[in-house]
């Protein structure tokens, strides 16, 4: 047991890193561990995923970042599989509410402010 005294500052914040650094390691094993649980039960079988990993030689179908952790992209209206996009492009898609007005929106404010 440390003494009173040892129990600093610094030490406190080198805990807390350590925490939170465990806490997104087992936050990024969970989700790609279970991925193909997921995969399987909801929307396509493992083989389904490898064989559009492969045919999208696996690459992000948005930003053509390439992964063997892609996210199985689908509609939330139809439960259609569209293709598989790297989890930062299928989250963009999620918060602009998968709509191509809001999209097309956005990337027309971008333009407007570029230099």
């Amino acid at each position: 047991m440390k003494k009173k005294e040892e129990f600093t500052l610094e030490y406190y914040l080198k805990k807390n890193e350590e925490k939170k650094a465990r806490q997104r390691k087992y936050a990024s094993d969970y989700y790609h561990r279970n991925k193909e649980t997921l995969a399987m039960n909801r929307l396509v079988s493992p083989e389904g995923y490898k064989k559009m990993l492969e045919e999208q030689d696996g690459a992000c179908a948005i930003c053509t970042v390439r992964s063997d952790k892609l996210c199985i992209d689908h509609s939330h209206e139809t439960g259609e599989i569209r293709s598989l996009l790297c989890r930062r492009c299928n989250m963009g898609l999620g918060y602009f509410g998968d709509d191509p007005v809001m999209l097309q929106s956005a990337i027309d404010y971008l333009k407007s402010h570029q230099k």
